[in-house]
């Protein structure tokens, strides 16, 4: 089992992939490993060759979550839109042995809501999530294009 900080497990993933795909809330440290195992060498979505060679192993945690669809022209960083995800668990744990869901994903979409970032009653800090995309998107020197940051 994972260590008392880590109750709520972890999010194994690819490293670049789409909506849920390959992605699992792992409770267990051979959860883990096979979460991980059923992504590497595995073809990257979209590709016929290219295939993942690492996974991406992050904290889960509760609460909203948006997706911050930014313009960025010599360093001005603009949110053209700002989405709200609402997702329900599926309770997949990474443990994919069971032939009917194998690949299943532990999360479904129930809806996208693209939010007014003047409807401070229902996201009040979302005014600081964009501030936080427009940080991370300095700090990796982004100045020009279209970026889709969750």
């Amino acid at each position: 089992d994972l260590d008392a900080d880590s109750k709520k497990g972890v999010i194994i993933k690819p490293c670049r992939g789409v909506a849920s795909d390959r992605v699992s809330l792992c409770q267990t440290l051979s959860s883990i490993r096979d979460a991980s195992q059923s992504i590497l060498n595995t073809k990257v979505f979209g590709s016929h060759v290219e295939t993942y060679e690492s996974i991406l192993m992050q904290e889960y945690v509760t609460g909203m979550e948006y997706a911050i669809d930014c313009v960025s022209r010599n360093g001005e960083h603009k949110a053209a839109a700002i989405w709200n995800y609402d997702k329900t668990s599926t309770a997949n744990d990474g443990n994919n042995n069971d032939t009917d869901n194998e690949g299943s994903d532990p999360f479904a979409y129930l809806c996208t809501r693209l939010i007014c970032p003047t409807d401070t009653q229902q996201h009040p800090h979302i005014h600081k999530v964009i501030n936080y995309v427009t940080d991370c998107l300095d700090a990796l020197n982004i100045k020009w294009g279209m970026t889709h940051t969750e």
